[in-house]
């Protein structure tokens, strides 16, 4: 048996094993939206709770494990791919919780456009379609650009509100309001080529107008309601998107040989 085909049989295992561990996901996902509607008084429902979050975050951070192990040794780029695309299937069930199963709509029909829009958009288009796509997913996934719209809810999800470290929570609130950018950019992960000059400076162009608007309109009435929640809102969705699309390219460069 050459190293080829054991590579072969080893990407294959791997995502076999992955979509067992979606199903899972789903399933944990489902069973703590059913709890979601009990009684949130009763303690075995808060620990259910707190169960099934965690077993969704758990087996993401598993299957993101497994496939980033096995593209390692990946000796081509098409099976690197296909495990990329698991990672990305394994990051669905996590935006599905965190969104709750108000958006589950939403997210399924985000997630398809997504992955449908480089089969239909020339591929010297498709950053500036990505931009647009990012400021649609924004919006369309029940979002809006206010600070009483922030979704502080998300930070408790699978958290107790004893828990000590600040910054889990804060990276549940970001993945809740930046869902859009976690799948356009892990849409990345899959797409040939790779090219993301384009979207960066764009979406840095956006920040920048924000925040010429939020100067010049400093003594306008509506300052504080409308232009400088927008400014905070297009800035820190900069920031994530920098930090999104540096580590799915470090990903890539780094397994993928």
């Amino acid at each position: 048996m050459t190293f080829k085909s054991i590579n072969r049989a080893e990407t294959a295992s791997a995502t076999r094993l992955t979509q067992a561990f979606v199903s899972l996901e789903l399933f944990a996902v489902y069973f703590n939206w059913a709890l979601d509607l009990t009684q949130h008084n009763d303690d075995n429902v808060k620990f259910a709770l707190l169960v099934t979050s965690w077993v969704v975050y758990g087996i993401f951070g598993l299957v993101l494990l497994i496939n980033i192990f096995t593209k390692a040794s990946a000796t081509n780029e098409t099976s690197a791919l296909g495990l990329n695309l698991n990672i990305l299937h394994s990051l669905i069930p996590v935006l599905l919780l965190l969104l709750g199963d108000g958006m589950a709509p939403g997210v399924a029909i985000f997630t398809f456009l997504t992955l449908r829009l480089p089969t239909v958009v020339h591929h010297e288009l498709l950053q500036a379609a990505d931009t647009l796509l990012l400021a649609l997913g924004f919006y369309f996934l029940g979002h809006s650009p206010t600070l009483t719209a922030i979704p502080w809810t998300a930070a408790f999800v699978g958290i107790s509100g004893a828990w000590g470290w600040r910054i889990l929570p804060a990276l549940l609130i970001l993945s809740h309001l930046y869902a859009s950018t976690l799948l356009v950019c892990a849409r990345l992960l899959i797409q040939q080529p790779v090219n993301t000059s384009l979207l960066i400076a764009t979406v840095a162009v956006r920040a920048l107008a924000s925040s010429a608007a939020c100067a010049i309109l400093r003594r306008h009435l509506m300052v504080w309601k409308i232009f400088a929640p927008r400014f905070i809102f297009e800035s820190i969705g900069f920031l994530v998107l920098l930090g999104v699309v540096s580590i799915f390219s470090f990903l890539r460069r780094r397994f993928i040989v």
